[in-house]
C-alpha cells in the first residue's frame, strides 16, 4: 500500500500570454514633396486596419483603410500625400495585431537654372537682353533678376520675369547707367521644386571715364587717363583750348584703360572730350595759367686785373679780381683769347672766397697778344656779371 500522496496529479501546463502577430507595414523610402506615395500591407487575418499619418510638422492623419466586410483577404493598401520635406511617419494597427511603423524622407526637386545676357557690348541706345531656363520645366514659376552695377555707388536693378510652359524666360530693358553689370537668376523654389539660381552673366553697356589734372602751367605737356568698355573702336578725343580751337585724336585702349598727352601752350581754360562706341565721358576743364615770373636776383658786378705789357716764355700769367656783392664758393671762369694768329682760347675756371675774391695762374704756350674776360654765371639769388677785358702780351 503506497502512502497517500505518492501519486498525486501534476499542476495544469500555463503557456502565458501568447504573443500577438506583428502586422507586416511597407513604405517608399524616399518621396519628392508633393508625390502621392502608396503605403500596403497585410495582417495575418482579415481585420481591419486604422493608418495614422504623421508629418513633419507634427500634423496627425488617420483613416481606415480596410473595413471587416473584405472577409478573406489580409492586404491592404492606401496613398498618403506628402506635402512637406522632412520625415513622415506611417503607423498601422488592428486589433489582436502587433502594430507596426515605417517612415519616408521627403525631399525636394532639385532644379536648375542657366542665365545668358546679350548682346556685348550692348549697342549705343539699344536695351540689355537676358534669357535662361528652368529645369524641370511645368506651370509658371516666378524668376527673380538682379542687374549689379561692378561700379561703386551705383543701384542694383531688379526684376521678375515668368516662365513658360518649357521653363524659358527672358527680360529687355533699359538700364539706367552706362556701364557692366552682373545679372543673376534666381528661383525661390516652391513645395516640391528646391530653390535655385544662375550662375552670373554680364552685360557691358557702352561707357567710357575721363580725368585730367585740374591745372597746369601754359608751355607745359598734360595727361589725361580713362577707362572703356568698348574694345572694337579706340577712344576719340577731342582737345579745345582756351579760343575754341579743336585738336582730334584717336588713342587704342588696352585691358579697357587708355591715355594721352598733348602740350597746353597758351593760359586759360581748355577742354577735353573722349567718346568710344557711341558712348561719351563727362568733360573735363584744366585751368591754365602763365608761367611764373622767374625769381629776382641781385645785380653783381666783377673785376679783373691781369699783367701789363710782356710776358716772358716761361712766365705764370696771373689773372685775379673781385666778385660784388662778395659770396663765397662762386664759379668764375676766366678766358684768355688771342687777338691775332691760330693760337688757342684758354678757358680756366677758379671760385672766389669769402670775400668774394678770385685768382687764376697758369701758362698760355703760344705767342700772342691775349684778351682777358672772367665771367660770372649767376647762381638764382646773385645776377650773372662779366668783367671788362684786359690784355698782355706773351713773347
Amino acid at each position: 500500500i503506497l502512502a497517500s500522496g505518492a501519486f498525486d496529479p501534476p499542476p495544469p501546463f500555463d503557456p502565458g500570454p501568447l504573443p500577438l502577430p506583428t502586422i507586416s507595414l511597407g513604405c517608399p523610402a524616399t518621396a519628392i514633396a508633393g508625390d502621392a506615395v502608396r503605403i500596403t500591407g497585410s495582417t495575418s487575418t482579415p481585420l481591419p486596419v486604422q493608418i495614422t499619418v504623421t508629418a513633419p510638422d507634427g500634423t496627425q492623419t488617420s483613416r481606415q483603410v480596410r473595413d471587416v466586410s473584405q472577409a478573406g483577404d489580409p492586404s491592404f493598401a492606401t496613398t498618403v500625400e506628402v506635402i512637406q520635406t522632412g520625415t513622415w511617419t506611417v503607423q498601422a494597427t488592428a486589433p489582436v495585431q502587433q502594430p507596426a511603423t515605417c517612415s519616408i524622407a521627403v525631399t525636394q526637386t532639385p532644379t536648375a537654372l542657366t542665365a545668358a545676357c546679350g548682346p556685348d557690348p550692348v549697342p549705343p541706345g539699344g536695351a540689355a537682353a537676358v534669357s535662361g531656363v528652368l529645369t524641370p520645366a511645368g506651370e509658371p514659376r516666378s524668376i527673380v533678376l538682379r542687374y549689379v552695377p561692378t561700379g561703386a555707388g551705383q543701384t542694383t536693378v531688379v526684376r521678375t520675369v515668368t516662365t513658360d510652359a518649357l521653363g524659358r524666360w527672358s527680360d529687355s530693358g533699359f538700364l539706367p547707367v552706362a556701364q557692366q553689370y552682373d545679372v543673376t537668376a534666381s528661383f525661390a523654389g516652391t513645395t516640391p521644386l528646391a530653390a535655385s539660381s544662375s550662375a552670373p552673366c554680364r552685360i557691358a553697356l557702352p561707357a567710357v571715364t575721363l580725368a585730367c589734372p585740374a591745372s597746369a602751367i601754359a608751355g607745359a605737356r598734360v595727361s589725361v587717363t580713362g577707362t572703356t568698355n568698348v574694345t572694337a573702336t579706340p577712344v576719340h578725343l577731342i582737345i579745345t583750348a582756351p579760343d575754341g580751337t579743336p585738336t582730334e585724336h584717336d588713342v587704342s585702349a588696352r585691358g579697357g584703360t587708355y591715355a594721352d598727352d598733348f602740350p597746353v601752350a597758351v593760359a586759360g581754360t581748355w577742354r577735353v572730350g573722349a567718346a568710344a562706341g557711341g558712348a561719351e565721358a563727362p568733360p573735363c576743364l584744366i585751368t591754365v595759367t602763365a608761367p611764373p615770373p622767374p625769381p629776382s636776383t641781385t645785380p653783381t658786378s666783377l673785376t679783373i686785373t691781369c699783367p701789363q705789357g710782356m710776358v716772358q716764355t716761361g712766365q705764370a700769367v696771373t689773372t685775379s679780381g673781385r666778385l660784388t656783392p662778395a659770396a663765397a664758393g662762386q664759379t668764375i671762369t676766366v678766358r684768355y683769347v688771342p687777338t691775332v694768329g691760330q693760337s688757342a682760347t684758354v678757358v680756366r675756371a677758379t671760385t672766389t672766397d669769402a670775400g668774394g675774391n678770385y685768382a687764376d695762374s697758369g701758362f698760355v704756350t703760344q705767342a700772342a697778344q691775349y684778351d682777358v674776360t672772367a665771367s660770372f654765371a649767376g647762381n638764382g639769388t646773385l645776377a650773372p656779371s662779366a668783367s671788362p677785358t684786359c690784355r698782355f702780351t706773351r713773347s
